[in-house]
């Protein structure tokens, strides 16, 4: 069986400022960090797998329009401050869903 290792992915998407993914719940924690003008979000997610290619295939399946900014391995146990990423409530769509 192949090694799993965590990785921190920081990438672009979200569609008309929607960082849900498509479908959900999903088997990573992630974080919504912002929103440029035209909508497209910066998030963040913990994606633990055997290698960064399947990191990122991972989060495809989730958010199919992605660009990738960043794929970082950590330690196992690695987690993102606390404070730098609070968890908030999932923002209600425009479709009411």
């Amino acid at each position: 069986m192949a090694d799993v290792h965590r990785y921190w992915v920081r990438f672009f998407g979200g569609e008309n400022g929607d960082p849900r993914p498509v479908t959900f719940p999903i088997p990573h924690e992630w974080w919504c960090t912002g929103q440029d003008d035209a909508g497209t979000c910066t998030i963040c997610a913990l994606v633990d797998s055997t290698d960064d290619v399947s990191a990122r295939a991972e989060i495809a399946k989730y958010w199919p329009e992605v660009r990738f900014d960043e794929v970082t391995e950590r330690a196992a146990d690695w987690r993102p401050p606390s404070d730098r990423f609070p968890r908030k409530p999932a923002p209600k769509r425009s479709d009411g869903k």
